[in-house]
């Protein structure tokens, strides 16, 4: 996207608002006046304001006057979001203690432009994403399941409400692990612009962002009408300008373990996951076969050779000379953002009222790697013949590795649009003998996201083979291809007829169409009465990706099978729900009130599903309350899982019924029996230490089923003014989850054991008895379980004569994240580094804390917030968690602890309130902690900040 159009763009948006300089009533006052967390979110039991008022509650149908409920519900204000001093609703959600692993812009190698929020790291799908209360589109490469949050401008956000339980009884599927709304502003009078900018120590990195936001209301009151615009721009970070990321670096286990784990990490790190596709070229002689006089007098038989750029080809070669990919990465990757936002609403009467919302949204976005690495023993394989014109060795060779600088980087650039629609209509109903004072609403709600994804620097295998074998064979418009001379070598043309750029495309559309209607009962002992809400929803997902057409075919060099995905799943869904306030204001028993739930959901895929929800809040005196939830919760299969195409791996696994001495397990009694009642009981002839093996989406899949249960205490502020407290403990148990058996399982489950399962899912030739396939695609089996304690504790202190203080600390403590795959065997993630392969791998500590300070004084403002995660263990081979009566080679990653600050001053002018801040991220310039087994960079990027220290400053005018 051009920056100059973008920025005048939006200025121009601002000077057609600024004609009416009106006061802006949604004052959301300096960072620091509020008492709540920023970087964290506030304990959510205070009423509004207005005694009147009635308002939704995240997890809630039901209209009430106070925020507190049954279920743990945590707020992050705009005051919370200021001080943080980000630009996206991403990074605010990504640092709450309750939030783990979600992908986000610093994925480099597999990001997408996406991030995502994966609330008790069990996956951004288990997390139900609304805005307003309404279900928002999925976002990314197309057929997505969860939304992209960088679809949503955060100058447009009010307030975040994070419901920490399940709530598929209100919202339906997906809202397993928890429920986040956003929030958006309503009924905003005047103008408000914004211009904010940040740049790191270094020099790079920087971010620019421009917003204005406007809205007026008519004269009578009765309507108002609401405009926005944003334009944000973020520059990369490159892997080689930071000392800790610039070379490609591993750990050393075994060396770590034979010295006795010394305190002392530093001699443990090695180079040794440099490439050894090196730009001169590298040779691993692999048949020993003859050559000519040059080949005898390099001396490579049977070994590795390599061609260095002052001696030319020789042997000797050791890991520090591989290849260093690293600086040609991405650290944080570069995007560009223009979002445009409308939203209004009129009441006709008290009876009618019409609203609306619109938005749209255009993400530019990329990621760039290393120049393409060149493997022909695992690219086809392909095979260096000894005819062909640049080999000087008079052999065929089948492991050449070659890092094809001359071809460039590999880059990957995402066009991504988000529009959506919402229209709708609200009211209250006439008094009718027992109803009164019900509301209703209904509304249709439309998005889609469109992304196409323009890849480059990619290599053609067809072409490929051609080029490098015979020179007979390369005829016509075939380039020969020089993988010897070394770099410099490979010629523009050699270049041009390997390559190619690919295209994909995709898309995720939904249709919303739903009402509700909602009131008071009557009285039983409570000041509140007893409420009803009952609505109906019609949902449709449609979704599809278009892989480019090498990669469908597998003739895409370094890639998988990618198959196109289509698809679509309708649902139709009733809900009620009941708040019963049984007794209220009696000695020793404040309140006391039962909420229930239950929806009833019919899918066109799999048939209806039920669940259900009951809640309890009692309070024995006004300043204490216990509070508990259980609830049943479901995630229905996306169109990812249902309709993905089929593709075919190739897994380390053998027959257990091979007669072939070292491959099959006939030894075995057992293995023996079970091939005898397969009619196997002679063997089978199958050397095979690979087996085909087809995975992808499954049409019959069920939805997962889960069991939430939450209980807590509650500390209101009328013990001590300004305290407020709340520690819950939670508990997800999810079973039949969607997931795949895995090869090795199928195998063992099907002939090592007596209790046999997952036979129908091994394919046999019936003459010779040879194994085809394995059928690996999705099921449910197996599940997830998590439990851990949040707590939230702040205190905010009266007017003081220097000012008024803050201060909070937020957590989790996790005393449960567990897969159990389809063999029955549970891994344990609690404490220890996991890959990013499974929903709740990566980074997963004990316990995440927060904290915050602030300081008010008249016209000035100043605050601190603090980030800590403890040490946790990574394992060699990331064995932390696997099925293996050895105990695992470990060693603990460093404790990572990160500090903001803040400081800004609000005053008036004849413009109106202008609001200056300006603040230092990272304040220490804390490096990530070193992580051996890190995919990127050696570390976690879901977990840490790359960027190091930043200063950043946002003016902002209220007209």
């Amino acid at each position: 996207m051009n920056t100059e159009k973008g920025f005048a763009l939006v200025f121009c948006f601002v000077a057609c608002f600024a004609v009416q300089p009106t006061a802006f009533a949604q004052d959301e006052g300096s960072p620091a006046e509020a008492s709540e967390a920023a970087d964290g979110a506030t304990v959510a039991e205070e009423a509004p304001d207005d005694d009147s008022e009635v308002i939704n509650v995240t997890g809630s149908r039901i209209k009430r006057r106070s925020i507190a409920t049954a279920a743990p519900v945590a707020v992050i204000n705009s005051q919370d979001i200021l001080a943080t001093g980000r630009t996206t609703v991403a990074e605010i959600l990504q640092r709450l203690p309750a939030s783990a692993n979600g992908i986000n812009t610093q994925f480099n190698n597999g990001g997408n432009g996406a991030s995502r929020v994966n609330l008790r790291s069990l996956g951004p799908t288990r997390t139900l994403v609304l805005v307003d209360g309404r279900r928002y589109v999925a976002g990314g490469d197309g057929a997505n399941a969860s939304v992209d949050l960088n679809s949503i401008p955060l100058s447009m956000v009010d307030r975040i409400e994070i419901l920490k339980d399940g709530a598929s009884a209100v919202y339906g599927s997906d809202a397993v692990a928890g429920v986040v709304n956003i929030i958006l502003k309503r009924d905003v009078e005047g103008v408000e612009a914004s211009a904010y900018s940040s740049i790191t120590e270094r020099g790079d990195g920087r971010i620019y962002q421009v917003d204005v936001t406007g809205g007026v209301s008519t004269d009578d009151g009765r309507g108002n009408l609401i405009f926005s615009a944003l334009f944000l721009d973020q520059q990369p970070i490159f892997a080689g300008e930071r000392d800790w990321s610039a070379d490609a670096l591993g750990f050393d286990f075994d060396g770590f373990d034979a010295a006795g784990r010394p305190d002392d990490f530093t001699p443990f790190i090695t180079r040794g996951t440099r490439s050894s596709a090196v730009p001169g070229g590298r040779i691993i002689d692999r048949s020993g076969a003859a050559g000519n006089a040059a080949w005898d007098a390099l001396g490579c038989n049977g070994g590795t050779c390599q061609n260095f750029a002052d001696t030319g080809w020789r042997t000797g070669v050791t890991a520090e000379d591989g290849y260093n990919f690293q600086p040609e990465n991405y650290l944080a990757t570069p995007f560009q953002r223009l979002s445009f936002y409308t939203k209004g609403n009129y009441e006709v009467n008290d009876y009618l009222g019409f609203f609306f919302e619109g938005s749209f949204t255009n993400r530019q976005s990329e990621q760039l790697i290393a120049p393409n690495p060149l493997f022909t023993i695992s690219n086809g394989p392909n095979v260096v013949s000894a005819t062909n014109r640049f080999n000087p060795f008079g052999r065929d060779f089948i492991d050449v590795r070659r890092r094809m600088l001359e071809a460039g980087n590999r880059v990957f650039i995402q066009d991504s649009n988000t529009f959506r629609l919402v229209i709708g209509m609200q009211g209250e109903i006439p008094e009718m003998g027992p109803i009164s004072g019900w509301g209703w609403d209904a509304y249709v709600n439309y998005g889609r996201t469109e992304t196409t994804n323009i890849q480059e620097g990619l290599f053609d295998n067809a072409n490929l083979n051609l080029a490098l074998g015979p020179d007979a064979d390369c005829t016509g418009d075939c380039v020969p291809l020089n993988l010897f001379g070394g770099p410099g070598s490979i010629t523009q043309e050699m270049i041009d007829y390997i390559s190619f750029t690919g295209i994909e495309r995709g898309f995720s559309e939904q249709h919303v169409a739903a009402v509700n209607v909602g009131g008071p009962l009557f009285n039983l002992f409570a000041a509140d009465p007893v409420a009803l809400a009952i609505g109906y929803q019609f949902r449709r997902e449609d979704g599809a990706n278009t892989p480019n057409p090498l990669a469908v075919s597998g003739d895409q060099i370094g890639a998988t099978l990618a198959q196109p995905v289509s698809g679509f799943y309708e649902v139709n869904s009733g809900y009620a729900e009941l708040s019963v306030p049984i007794v209220s204001g009696v000695p020793g028993l404040e309140l006391l009130e039962l909420n229930a739930a239950a929806r009833l959901e019919d899918f066109n895929t799999f048939g209806s599903n039920t669940t259900y929800k009951v809640g309890l809040r009692y309070n024995p005196v006004n300043f204490l309350a216990v509070r508990g939830t259980f609830s049943t919760a479901f995630r229905a299969p996306n169109i990812n899982e249902l309709f993905s195409g089929q593709n075919q791996g190739f897994p380390n696994v053998s027959d257990p019924c091979s007669l072939v001495p070292g491959v099959g397990s006939l030894d075995d009694p057992i293995v023996a029996a079970n091939c005898a009642a397969d009619g196997l009981g002679g063997g089978v002839l199958d050397p095979s230490t690979q087996i085909a093996t087809l995975t992808g989406g499954n049409i019959n899949l069920n939805p997962e089923t889960a069991d939430t249960f939450t209980v807590g205490i509650v500390l209101e502020d009328s013990l001590l003014k300004g305290l407020t407290a709340a520690v819950d403990y939670y508990q997800i148990s999810i079973s039949d989850a969607i997931q795949n058996v895995g090869a090795g399982t199928i195998l063992s489950g099907c002939y090592n054991q007596e209790s046999r399962q997952f036979c129908d899912q091994i394919v046999r030739d019936p003459g010779s008895g040879v194994i085809i396939n394995l059928e690996d695609q999705l099921t449910n089996v197996g599940g997830f379980d998590a439990s851990g304690l949040d707590f939230d504790v702040r205190y905010a202190s009266p007017n003081l004569p220097f000012g008024r203080l803050g201060a909070g600390v937020e957590g989790t403590i996790l005393f449960e994240l567990s897969q159990t795959d389809a063999s029955g065997f549970t891994r344990d993630f609690v404490g220890n580094y996991d890959q990013r392969d499974i929903s709740a791998g990566a980074v997963n500590p004990d316990y995440r804390l927060n904290a915050y300070l602030r300081w008010a004084w008249q016209f000035l403002n100043a605050g601190a917030n603090f980030r800590y995660l403890p040490s946790f263990e990574e394992c060699e081979n990331n064995a932390c968690s696997v099925n293996s009566d050895a105990e695992p080679i470990s060693r603990p990653v460093d404790d990572y602890f990160y500090m903001d600050l803040y400081a800004g001053t609000n005053f008036s002018t004849f413009l109106g309130n202008t609001n200056i801040t300006v603040g230092i991220n990272n304040l220490t310039d804390v490096e990530p902690s070193f992580i051996g087994n890190g995919f990127t960079a050696s570390t976690e990027p879901a977990a840490y900040d790359f960027a190091g220290r930043s200063f950043y400053a946002r003016l902002t005018q209220r007209f």
